[in-house]
C-alpha cells in the first residue's frame, strides 16, 4: 500500500487516484499485451484446407459535428466508412490445429486447396 504523498499545485500523484483506478492498471496492460500478440496472427506451416473471400462494403455512422457550450452535441452528420475486401486461407498445421490466415489477393488467387502453406518470417 502506498503512503500518501504531498500534492504540488496542479500535479496529480498516484496516491491521489482512487484505489479502483490503480487496480485497473495491471489488467489493462495485460489485456493490451494480449491484443498485440493476437493481432500479429498465426505464423507457421501447414496445408491449405479452404479459401474464403469477403467482399468489401460501405456503412454509415452518425458523427457529432458541433457542440454547444455545455459539451452537448448539436449537429449530427453521416459519415461513410469502407471496409475493404479480405482474402483468407484456412490452414491445418501438423498438430491438426486449424488457422484462418489473412493473405493478399494475388496469393489467394494462385493457391489451391491441398497446397502447402508457410508464412514464417524469412530472415
Amino acid at each position: 500500500m502506498m503512503t500518501s504523498m504531498k500534492r504540488r499545485s496542479g500535479q496529480v500523484t498516484t496516491a491521489s487516484l482512487k484505489p479502483s483506478y490503480r487496480k485497473l492498471g495491471l489488467p489493462l496492460i495485460l489485456a493490451f499485451a494480449a491484443l498485440l500478440l493476437t493481432a500479429c496472427g498465426w505464423q507457421g506451416t501447414g496445408i491449405v484446407t479452404d479459401k474464403t473471400h469477403t467482399d468489401g462494403y460501405w456503412y454509415t455512422t452518425m458523427m457529432c459535428s458541433a457542440y454547444d457550450a455545455k459539451g452537448n452535441c448539436t449537429l449530427m452528420l453521416p459519415q461513410q466508412n469502407y471496409v475493404p475486401d479480405y482474402w483468407y486461407v484456412d490452414v491445418t498445421d501438423s498438430s491438426g490445429a486449424k488457422h484462418s490466415v489473412s493473405v493478399e489477393q494475388g496469393y489467394w488467387n494462385g493457391v489451391k486447396t491441398g497446397d502447402s502453406f508457410d508464412n514464417r518470417d524469412k530472415k
